[in-house]
């Protein structure tokens, strides 16, 4: 487990958003457990839409790049 998961185990939602505030913070989504709960590998991106929609939804708008090219 990494810093993410502890944070999400533990419920502390301040800290996830800070760790996901870090410029690193796409290095701590690629973390994958061992555990099969539900059928198929927990991912940090997956235990947070489960127990931290908010948290997952401000790591998914990180996600968006936009450019400056005219449609």
């Amino acid at each position: 487990k990494n810093c993410l998961d502890l944070a999400i185990d533990k419920g502390h939602d301040d800290v996830a958003l800070e760790i996901l505030s870090d410029p690193n913070w796409e290095t701590e989504l690629r973390n994958e457990s061992d555990t099969n709960k539900f059928s198929m590998h927990q991912t940090p991106l997956r235990r947070l839409i489960r127990y931290m929609p908010d948290v997952a939804s401000y790591a998914l708008s990180r996600c968006i790049s936009t450019n400056e090219l005219a449609e």
